[in-house]
């Protein structure tokens, strides 16, 4: 009778212990799919700051040649 108890007790707790790890592992599926969403975010910020600093580069130009052309022109 003790042993049955024992095994029914074993039982139950391998029982919990699935349980667990199935809901670590969705934790660890939704925990994974949320890095790679942050991964995407993250090239995609990268890519709008590469824009930016090209078209930053671009109106450096575009004023230094305005000032080029302003000093000309006072000249």
């Amino acid at each position: 009778m003790k042993k049955l108890k024992k095994l029914s007790e074993f039982r139950i707790q391998v029982s919990k212990i699935v349980n667990d790890s199935i809901h670590l592992n969705i934790k660890l599926d939704k925990a994974k799919e949320s890095i790679n969403a942050l991964r995407d975010v993250n090239q995609s910020l990268k890519k709008q700051i590469h824009e930016l600093e090209e078209e930053n580069n671009s109106l450096k130009d575009i004023k230094m040649k305005y000032e080029k052309l302003n000093g000309l022109m006072k000249s």
